[in-house]
């Protein structure tokens, strides 16, 4: 299953591409609703930007993710894969 970052956070900046606004992603691929434990890490660098997509092998679980923006603001959500 893939998770799409795109979908996430469609409509939700008016720059030309919304990842020009996040300095962190964290993905949990199995939130218990207790504990975020961050198990993807990505922070983008001079020259690339974060991706967008990421892989997710486990089914049937919860997957909490955690974006924050150049600004400090923190997006949180969490799904059923």
């Amino acid at each position: 299953s893939n998770i799409s970052l795109d979908e996430i956070l469609y409509n939700k900046t008016k720059l030309e591409d919304f990842r020009q606004a996040i300095d962190s992603v964290a993905i949990d691929l199995d939130y218990t609703g207790r504990l975020f434990n961050a198990e993807i890490i990505e922070t983008p660098s001079k020259d690339k930007l974060i991706k967008t997509k990421y892989e997710a092998d486990k089914y049937n679980k919860t997957i909490a993710i955690k974006i924050i923006d150049v600004l400090g603001e923190e997006y949180f959500e969490s799904f059923k894969l």
